[in-house]
């Protein structure tokens, strides 16, 4: 078993110990790992988020690098504890790009526990030291906005969606998920990330104390 670099975060607790639910997380992604499964389920937000990549790219180089042209390219490594498939990784800096399922996401963001260890991750498997998170804000695809529309009308509130009201609940909505009308500096937030000599120990350590208590269990 060697953990995705997307998983890693949930294997490594925020206060060192290990929990019941770093344990449960273990053996969810070792039976993953083991039949096969992907656990990257889709979702409105995972699919709002693979969807978005490329604009949110483009707001990186209009906004990062204006001189340059930045482009994804999906090369999986991997190493003896841990494995995955940045961005992007250009130059000195690897860039993982997340995309806020709607405004009230976006101005709620941080550097997360997980993301920050997604990065050390790809970081350590690029040979990198320094990368950022780019959380970006973009419009919602028309597919996803019609399935919000269809959700707040089912919602059982409307008569019909002629209806004043529903007109009305529509606008808010369209100003929940749309911002043409922002300026591109509000619509991203960037995070650094510097990846350390003890983060590396750090992946090191708990993904052998992972394999050993999966193990354990494996022939218990």
């Amino acid at each position: 078993w060697t953990p995705r670099a997307s998983g890693l975060g949930k294997i490594i607790p925020a206060k060192g110990e290990m929990t019941e639910t770093v344990r449960s997380e273990l053996l969810t992604q070792y039976v993953s790992a083991r039949e096969e499964i992907n656990l990257n389920i889709s979702s409105k937000y995972f699919e709002k988020g693979t969807t978005c990549e490329q604009q949110a790219i483009g707001l990186l180089n209009r906004n990062i690098f204006p001189k340059r042209f930045i482009t994804s390219y999906k090369i999986e490594l991997h190493n003896e504890y841990v494995k995955g498939t940045p961005d992007i990784a250009e130059g000195d800096y690897v860039i993982d790009i997340k995309n806020a399922y709607d405004v009230y996401s976006f101005q709620k963001a941080k550097l997360s526990h997980e993301y920050e260890w997604q990065l050390k991750a790809y970081l350590w498997l690029s040979g990198r030291k320094k990368g950022f998170v780019f959380y970006s804000l973009i419009d919602m695809p028309d597919h996803l906005l019609a399935d919000e529309e269809r959700r707040l009308f089912y919602s059982g509130k409307y008569i019909s969606t002629e209806s004043q009201d529903y007109l009305e609940a529509i606008s808010e909505l369209h100003k929940r998920y749309t911002y043409g009308n922002k300026p591109d500096v509000e619509r991203f937030k960037i995070f650094p990330v510097t990846l350390l000599e003890k983060d590396i120990y750090t992946i090191q350590t708990w993904v052998e104390t992972g394999r050993n208590y999966i193990n354990k269990m494996h022939h218990t």
